[in-house]
């Protein structure tokens, strides 16, 4: 029973339409100049609790480096199984590169990994105006017994805007020449008076 239940997953897992997919996703689209913005590096569609899990990746974002400056790398935390992991990122000019992987058993990631989760947030600084493209080279996906993944790739995009300066209304106006009138009919009062 045991094999059949094996084989039926490992058929399920070679179907076209089961490939994971590595996603870049912006908590903003769009971000003020001089804001941060936080990219998420997710896993989706990999079975829970089942073959096949990830077990090592290597995964670069390509950005445009004149318009985004990366500052901080956070790993996830899927793979906090008790055994640990090695964490590695690489900073480049347009580029950041997360790699990890997995100290645990190929059981422990069968049993204990999600079919979904983060592999790591990178937050970056907006530097300058225009837009830039998220892309993703994915270098190594590797389940647990260490073969390649079949994956798909889901890249996005940010765009940095200006600051938007608030236009004076029309009542500060008012308030600032109805001032201005008393206090010259004050002055004049003053001057009438002597």
């Amino acid at each position: 029973m045991k094999n059949s239940v094996f084989a039926f997953v490992a058929f399920t897992l070679s179907l076209p339409g089961n490939a994971a997919t590595i996603t870049a996703s912006p908590n903003l689209a769009s971000v003020q100049l001089g804001s941060p913005v936080t990219v998420e590096l997710a896993v989706l569609g990999v079975f829970s609790f089942l073959p096949p899990s990830v077990s090592t990746y290597r995964i670069t974002l390509n950005f445009d480096g004149a318009v985004l400056s990366p500052s901080l790398v956070d790993f996830g935390t899927q793979w906090n199984l008790g055994s640990g992991s090695a964490q590695i990122p690489t900073f480049g000019g347009s580029s950041v590169t997360l790699e990890e992987f997995s100290f645990a058993s190929a059981a422990d990631l069968q049993n204990l990994q999600t079919g979904s989760f983060v592999l790591g947030t990178v937050v970056f600084d907006s530097i300058a105006l225009g837009g830039s493209p998220l892309t993703l080279s994915v270098e190594n996906l590797l389940n647990e017994n260490g073969d390649p993944l079949t994956y798909n790739v889901s890249n996005s995009d940010v765009t940095v805007v200006s600051s938007q300066i608030p236009e004076p209304s029309f009542f500060v106006p008012s308030l600032l020449c109805l001032g201005l009138w008393f206090f010259r009919e004050r002055t004049w009062l003053k001057s009438k008076a002597q």
